[in-house]
């Protein structure tokens, strides 16, 4: 599962991604477009070791 946290909480009830295999290596998510701008987003994988992204800004 792939979530979006902001300013440290998880999203976790609106995953932005889920059911994939953890061995692609790589996967594609869209951010909802719904989302408010702003900065200090993640993206945080599940299913390895809850792995944080470097944080990014959002922006209208």
């Amino acid at each position: 599962m792939i979530v979006l946290a902001k300013d440290g909480l998880q999203d976790y009830q609106h995953p932005i991604a889920s059911n994939f295999s953890i061995l692609l290596g790589r996967y594609e998510v869209h951010i909802p477009q719904n989302t408010t701008p702003g900065d200090d987003y993640a993206v945080v994988l599940f299913g390895d070791s809850g792995n944080y992204s470097p944080t990014f800004t959002i922006e209208a």
